[in-house]
């Protein structure tokens, strides 16, 4: 998962994009994290790596979902992953976060 550290703007970017709305200052650090989860979904998507996310993008707006929530809910995909990863100490797995990428929208962390 990658964040794109060459444009020190980009979770900033993010953050006025899709939270323009939330102005509270105390929420300033859960909007930083939210940013960098949506920019490791971003650039997934950019790079298509996986393949499965951008399929996965594209079936949750077509259930009718908004594109930004669809990235949201793909996010919380990456989170459940990383703390897989971190916490629990297991590898990185493609076939778990494809399996968790086709339970969307009803994944459950």
């Amino acid at each position: 998962m990658v964040l794109r550290s060459d444009d020190s703007n980009y979770q900033n970017q993010i953050i006025s994009k899709h939270y323009t709305d939330r102005k509270d200052k105390s929420m300033e650090q859960n909007l930083r994290l939210k940013a960098a989860i949506i920019e490791v979904v971003e650039t997934q998507l950019d790079l298509n790596d996986p393949p499965e996310i951008q399929q996965t993008l594209d079936r949750l707006v077509s259930e009718g979902y908004a594109i930004d929530v669809a990235k949201e809910l793909i996010g919380n995909v990456v989170v459940a992953e990383v703390f897989e990863v971190i916490k629990e100490g297991k590898p990185f797995e493609l076939k778990r976060y494809v399996a968790a990428l086709d339970l969307l929208p009803g994944f459950q962390e």
